[in-house]
């Protein structure tokens, strides 16, 4: 499904969503090889109960952290500012320490300042994390916000809708991901 190569250990930051995007990177990270997935680390919302009892589900030993979210749903912009802020804090702190050889989000809010602190320390600490980005099924006409803000860092950007490569010419069309 997505293009990786390295050989030894591999470390993979998994970022979940709430709702549906936790399901369909639940469904993204069953599908990946061994390699990718026996070291990874998942990445939730502190809020996030819902999704940290159906990574349990599916995976048991999974290692998991918690992070502040960027915006609550239905947030204010005004207000958002700081709580995102205060993300992206913990969200270089997380990549400092983790440092991931592989990034893969697939569109909550939360993902965005992770993404950006990994692209940031490839820069400034020479880490290179590998940046995944997979558009949620539920976007069919347009790019999610978290999309169009990682559009033009992601290594890879997948979309399951053939109608988006319009709108993301370097996109890579994948059929349904779940």
């Amino acid at each position: 499904m997505f293009s990786i190569q390295k050989s030894g250990a591999f470390k993979t930051l998994i970022v979940l969503g709430s709702g549906g995007h936790t399901t369909e990177m639940l469904s993204i990270a069953s599908s990946l090889p061994a390699p990718l997935i026996d070291d990874a680390t998942f990445l939730i919302a502190s809020t996030d109960r819902m999704s940290e009892i159906k990574l349990r589900q599916k995976f048991p030993g999974a290692m998991v952290k918690k992070t502040p979210r960027a915006r609550e749903v239905k947030q204010s912009w005004i207000t958002s500012v700081y709580t995102t802020l205060i993300a992206s804090f913990h969200a270089m702190w997380f990549v400092f320490m983790i440092q991931p050889d592989l990034v893969l989000c697939n569109g909550p809010g939360t993902c965005v300042p992770i993404a950006y602190s990994a692209f940031l320390f490839r820069f400034f600490l020479m880490q290179r994390s590998k940046i995944i980005f997979a558009e949620s099924i539920a976007r069919v006409k347009s790019l999610s916000l978290s999309g169009k803000l990682l559009y033009p860092i992601a290594d890879e950007f997948v979309v399951q809708w053939q109608e988006l490569i319009e709108k993301a010419p370097r996109a890579r069309y994948v059929g349904f991901l779940i």
